[in-house]
């Protein structure tokens, strides 16, 4: 997510004609959460590709193996998405608030950056729903219902894609 690099950069004239030489940190950072959506769009989209193709007709062995391995996708990389999409925010509040600020007051900022070390040392762990939730209340802003939609659609896609990652015997 984070990656820093090091550089001597050549600046103008200096003292008697002279080159200054200066170090230079940049970092730059890319979240993974946008990948994830649109993975998951292409997977989605490949599974309905699959099911129109079969639509009249019972799905070959590999069609079958394939549209499994699209939908399965599909369902990790949405909680992938949704998982990352929250982390990024409270990343962003603890590494590099100032990019929030123009979204959230400096307070918020604060107290998501205050969550985001917790949760990163381990002092606390914290559920993506629950991240969610505590964002919403941070910011001030309604939480979501949790007997609802979207809420219970998320809970139910994180459930599922538990059950095939963490498999438990009944």
């Amino acid at each position: 997510m984070d990656e820093t690099r090091d550089a001597k950069v050549m600046c103008g004239p200096a003292l008697a004609g002279a080159m200054a030489i200066a170090n230079v940190t940049a970092r730059t950072c890319t979240f993974d959460s946008i990948r994830h959506a649109e993975s998951a769009a292409s997977l989605t989209e490949k599974a309905q590709s699959l099911e129109l193709a079969c639509q009249g007709r019972a799905p070959t062995d590999q069609e079958q193996i394939d549209h499994r391995a699209y939908v399965v996708g599909a369902i990790l990389t949405t909680v992938c998405f949704l998982e990352a999409t929250i982390n990024e925010v409270y990343w962003d509040a603890r590494e590099t608030p100032d990019t929030l600020v123009e979204t959230f007051s400096g307070e918020v900022v604060r107290a998501l950056g205050t969550v985001a070390a917790a949760t990163y040392e381990r002092e606390l762990t914290v559920g993506t729903l629950a991240k969610y939730q505590l964002a919403l209340v941070i910011a001030g802003r309604p939480q979501f219902e949790q007997g609802m939609n979207p809420y219970q659609d998320v809970k139910l896609l994180t459930r599922i894609r538990n059950s095939l990652v963490h498999f438990e015997p009944e």
